[in-house]
């Protein structure tokens, strides 16, 4: 029998093209494997016909699925937010299609929960890799480098300014205190993660990353965003403009709520 984990899975899907099927079949499928299953599946789309049937029509097992349609789903962040204003468990966690997370992830969560109660994001140990399965690198793992930072294994605002590698797909969330906090904010591009730990870490929220590998995550696959940001010419961010959004997040993160950002004001 399952343990109960009170955790929702949010899986933000705009579209699912043809090439992308397979990514979203092996993501489902790391749901299933997982030693630990989520009380529920979250998945937000756009009103897309096809994109509405195929999920219609997919096998989930025994996954409990939530399908929402969000009416402003242009962007990734928009897509999380609104998601997290729709979960009922205590926490929540984020699966992107394209990625995985390892089968005993939401086990080691629960019991880290159990001996770190004050904690309210879990960071997993990610592993990076390409479309084609081959290994770039780990994220995440760095707050367990000697004097990283204050505390072994906890993130703080002074070490994020030193260090700001930080992936947030596959974390698990206190539900309450991220939509309390605001969630991500959608106008800033690039750096939307970057921004929200700032801001986090800044009001003495724990962060802490679990020594486990608990997520697999498809780095730069054509069509993703941050690709889309690389290689679109209508969405292509310079050095330039990258270096914008890392001060912008620097900024930003002082202030509670989305203001109107732009790289032009």
């Amino acid at each position: 029998m399952n343990e109960i984990s009170n955790i929702t899975v949010i899986i933000p899907l705009n579209g699912l093209s043809e090439a992308e099927v397979p990514f979203f079949v092996k993501a489902i499928d790391s749901i299933k494997n997982m030693e630990t299953k989520p009380d529920e599946v979250i998945i937000t789309v756009c009103t897309c016909p096809d994109l509405n049937k195929f999920l219609d029509d997919y096998d989930f097992g025994d996954i409990k699925v939530t399908k929402i349609n969000n009416p402003d789903s242009d962007s990734f962040t928009k897509q999380i937010n609104f998601a997290a204003n729709h979960v009922k468990t205590k926490n929540f966690s984020v699966l992107e299609f394209d990625d995985e997370y390892s089968p005993k992830w939401f086990s080691h969560v629960l019991t880290y929960q159990t001996h770190y109660p004050k904690t309210k994001v879990w960071l997993p140990i990610v592993v990076d890799v390409t479309h084609e399965k081959n290994y770039l690198g780990l994220t995440n793992e760095a707050v367990w480098a000697m004097n990283f930072g204050d505390e072994l294994g906890v993130l703080d605002n002074q070490s994020l300014h030193n260090y700001p590698n930080f992936q947030t797909s596959g974390a698990v969330f206190d539900t309450e205190m991220f939509v309390g906090i605001g969630g991500f904010k959608s106008k800033i591009k690039l750096t939307f993660v970057y921004e929200l730990l700032l801001r986090l870490t800044y009001q003495d929220i724990r962060i802490m990353t679990i020594p486990k590998v608990g997520y697999i995550h498809t780095n730069l696959r054509e069509n993703s965003l941050f690709w889309d940001y690389k290689n679109k010419p209508d969405m292509m961010i310079t050095p330039k403009d990258a270096e914008f959004w890392i001060q912008t997040a620097r900024n930003e993160y002082l202030f509670p709520h989305d203001r109107d950002i732009t790289i032009d004001n």
